[in-house]
């Protein structure tokens, strides 16, 4: 409060030899009986926090410019109640506020009452607004039964897209991989930076990071239907709604609805909600039932090769390889270069590669005979998650325990990336055939035989933000239960051998080698395996899926009942 506005002019302490005391003043003066404005700001803004709008509108305001009060007395009175009877005790006033009259009011407005108060301004009725993105997220995570309610601690790191993560400003990978416990936890514990936003809360309109805000900005806009109906966070809740509903309220349908409805709305459907949703369900479970019907059998009976041809994704894809494509050959009709079909990444040859061209499913492939390797001008991966999928032959089986053979890599011992290095290749068993190893941190185990010397196959390993997997031709052979450890990125990588060291050479064909800078979703997984397996001739060995149960179509068909729940008016708004 200026001090111009007040009787009593504020005191300032003497200075001493350590300190002007102008801070300790100033805050006396902020708290002091005699400056009536830092009650009236704060009850100001606990009252907008309940009804939208305080009681003055310009809440960071209260001089010249802003609104008056559109309830002084009311304002007064709560300012002196706040400081002498509540003894400045927030809870006590959100109790005040909570079972006052006036936040009983209905939020139905009588017409004559609405002429009267244009705006609503005199509270004639309660005012209808959507929560803030906290509260819904909040809300959300706590119907799903995942509310994770730790007190206090690190901050935690919301779901972010890779994309999102690309795009934003994001050094040395400071938002942290996702972990779904940790990440539960309510949203005032987020981790949060100006330049990084979290794209859900971002979308439903909160605070801008950059500048104080004295209220929120309540916008209606489509990526807001969107984000709410088709977001990551709310798929990945209405599942674990349905489960919680599923495993608390059994399989009878109306008994589903009921429970569904009394935990996130606090009643039970009316009679019309229940028909309409019991008959979705039905509906919902006989059409999904019958269109996986007829996928399974086009699967196991073969179908229209648009459909089961697949595709390679490009998305995070740096490195793409392919005998067919970018080799160039010298005078000896040797492999000098090999360039990747996306970007500009260039593979350099050493040795005497040669190109053979009827190779693995009679199509050209790269043939490596123990002293051949390629060196490339640029890292293709940039980040602690990543894919390499692989079409080989591996004519190095057998031989003694611990005979190793890179396939690509970037270990240098002499800068210090041996243990820290990324590498893919195989090994020798002890008990004869060959076995995989993915980094120095991921060797499988040895029962788990790659294949025979001389047939092809397809080697794709994964690592991800919870843990690591190795697959043959589809099919997984092992994986590691936790994430690989941090990786040393910025040395040289090569192909055909382990990095610097002049031995681990590749034994064997190459036809395609793929590198992403980030682990493929399941669906990219099979449909690059679909690939790769069409084109080369090489067997699936995938297991075969089993046809959708009533029981899962069910489930499905109540997460889409449960989306739909986490979306209504009664459930995002408050009244």
């Amino acid at each position: 409060m200026p001090a111009a506005l007040v009787e009593k002019q504020p005191a300032f302490e003497a200075a001493d030899k350590f300190t002007s005391r102008r801070r300790i003043s100033l805050a006396r003066w902020i708290m002091s009986e005699d400056n009536p404005l830092t009650r009236r700001v704060i009850v100001n803004r606990v009252w907008q926090y309940h009804f939208g709008t305080g009681l003055v509108r310009t809440a960071n305001d209260f001089g010249v410019r802003g609104s008056l009060p559109t309830h002084p007395e009311l304002l007064d009175w709560l300012a002196g109640w706040f400081g002498d009877e509540a003894g400045y005790s927030l809870k006590k006033l959100h109790r005040l506020i909570m079972t006052s009259r006036t936040y009983a009011t209905s939020k139905r407005a009588i017409p004559a009452n609405v002429e009267k108060d244009v705006g609503n301004r005199m509270l004639s009725h309660f005012p209808v607004r959507r929560l803030e993105v906290e509260a819904i997220r909040d809300s959300m995570l706590a119907v799903s039964g995942r509310l994770n309610d730790q007190l206090y601690g690190a901050p935690m790191y919301p779901f972010i897209p890779k994309d999102a993560l690309r795009s934003g400003y994001n050094p040395a990978g400071v938002w942290k991989p996702f972990n779904e416990v940790e990440a539960s936890r309510r949203t005032v514990y987020s981790f949060l930076k100006r330049t990084l936003v979290i794209p859900f809360l971002e979308t439903l309109d909160f605070c801008d990071t950059a500048r104080s805000a004295d209220r929120r900005e309540v916008t209606t806009v489509a990526p807001q239907a969107l984000e709410l109906f088709n977001g990551e966070f709310v798929n990945r809740q209405s599942r674990h709604f349905a489960d919680r509903i599923i495993a608390e309220a059994g399989p009878v349908l109306g008994d589903q609805l009921d429970h569904g409805f009394l935990l996130s709305l606090g009643r039970k459907p009316t009679r019309s909600e229940r028909a309409s949703l019991l008959g979705f369900l039905s509906n919902e479970s006989l059409l999904l039932l019958a269109e996986d019907h007829r996928r399974f059998e086009r699967e196991t009976n073969g179908g229209p090769a648009t459909e089961l041809a697949g595709e390679i994704t490009e998305t995070g894809l740096a490195l793409w390889l392919d005998a067919a494509n970018g080799v160039t050959l010298n005078n000896q009709r040797q492999v000098s270069r090999w360039t990747s079909r996306v970007g500009t990444l260039v593979a350099t040859a050493h040795g005497d590669p040669l190109v053979t061209a009827r190779a693995i499913g009679n199509r050209p492939a790269i043939n490596f005979e123990g002293k051949d390797w390629f060196e490339l001008d640029r890292s293709p991966v940039t980040s602690q998650q990543f894919t390499i999928i692989a079409v080989v032959t591996d004519r190095g089986a057998g031989g003694q325990r611990g005979s190793h053979r890179n396939l690509i890599g970037n270990w240098d011992g002499g800068r210090g990336n041996s243990t820290t290095s990324i590498f893919l290749g195989t090994t020798a068993g002890s008990k004869g055939g060959r076995t995989i190893r993915l980094t120095d941190s991921f060797s499988l185990r040895e029962k788990l035989a790659v294949t025979k010397p001389v047939s092809p196959f397809v080697l794709t390993g994964v690592a991800e933000a919870a843990n690591a997997r190795v697959f043959q031709n589809g099919r997984l052979l092992d994986e590691l239960k936790s994430p690989l450890p941090a990786r040393k990125l910025d040395t040289n990588w090569t192909i055909g051998r382990q990095g610097t060291l002049d031995s681990e050479y590749w034994n064997g064909l190459v036809a395609e080698l793929l590198v992403w800078n980030r682990a493929l979703t399941e669906a990219e997984l099979a449909s690059a395996w679909r690939h790769l397996g069409s084109k080369y001739k090489v067997v699936d060995q995938r297991k075969p899926r089993e046809p959708l149960t009533v029981a899962a179509a069910r489930r499905q068909a109540l997460i889409q009942v449960c989306r739909v729940i986490l979306n209504l008016n009664e459930f995002v708004y408050t009244d």
